[in-house]
């Protein structure tokens, strides 16, 4: 969904060489995601296409997506009650996505980070990213 929105708002894919980014996934919308920084695979080189990634793993896509286009302050002004449980790599992507409005914790106030990221959050928080990026 990412790699689309980034054409919506104006910008053409990288160009992609022959040669496979992951040893387990070929897929053109995955290597342009590689090729923007958006996902990167494990020590192995692989991407694990088929998994379900967890909600501290999608606020890292959508922040590394965010800063194609703009800053994202990843203050943490009011800390999630289960902040500590965010692992550090993303910690400033979890607040980011958060202080922009994108991604927002649970209704208990929660974030819970290792908690599945169903389709249905994706789709909403990629509907308010393109909001909060095409807005003039």
């Amino acid at each position: 969904m990412r790699v689309n929105l980034y054409g919506k708002l104006g910008r053409e894919a990288p160009a992609l060489d022959t040669a496979p980014t992951f040893v387990d996934c070929e897929r053109a919308h995955v290597r342009i995601a590689a090729a923007l920084g958006i996902v990167s695979g494990d020590e192995h080189g692989e991407i694990h296409p088929r998994s379900r990634i967890t909600r501290q793993e999608a606020a890292d896509m959508l922040y590394r997506f965010t800063r194609l286009f703009r800053e994202a302050d990843s203050t943490a002004a009011t800390l999630y009650p289960d902040g500590a449980a965010i692992d550090e790599r993303f910690q400033a992507s979890a607040y980011a996505m958060r202080n922009l409005g994108v991604m927002t914790g649970l209704p208990d106030g929660n974030f819970a980070p290792d908690g599945y990221y169903p389709i249905e959050q994706a789709v909403a928080a990629v509907n308010r990213l393109y909001d909060l990026l095409s807005a003039k």
